[in-house]
This record gives structure tokens, sequence and C-alpha cells, in this order.
């Protein structure tokens, strides 16, 4: 498959080892993710990041936990 402009491909996963084991617990539900660690989970998602926000994270990484993270390869 080509890459289009702008887009790389990354081979390794982006979530690997403790997190990893950390986020299993979370499927299908939308946390807030800083510094390495699960500092906020909640459904919808903007409820995560108001209470990132008010455990002084300005910035968090935000997603959903995948059902089956094993058809994506990243957990």
């Amino acid at each position: 498959m080509a890459e289009a402009e702008g887009v790389r491909v990354i081979e390794e996963p982006a979530i690997s080892g403790q997190l990893s084991e950390q986020l299993d617990r979370y499927r299908g539900r939308w946390v807030a993710v800083d510094n390495n660690r699960i500092i906020a989970e909640a459904e919808p998602a903007l409820e995560v990041v108001s209470l990132a926000n008010k455990r002084g994270c300005i910035d968090p990484i935000v997603f959903r936990v995948p059902l089956h993270p094993e058809r994506l390869n990243i957990l």
C-alpha cells in the first residue's frame, strides 16, 4: 500500500507494556492518558477531558479503547 503525502506508517505498537495491560479493562470506554498514565475514564469523551482538566492535565491524549484491540494490533 502506498503512503499518502504527509502520512507515515508506524510499524511498532503505539502503546505497549504496563499501560497496555491497564487499558485492557477500559475496552469500549474513553480514557485520558498523560505521561504514560491513565488519568481519567468516562463516557462520553467530553467528560474525560473535563475530568483530566480537573486533575491538572491541560493537554491529555484522549481516545476510545477499542473493543477488539487485537484487530488493530496496538495493545
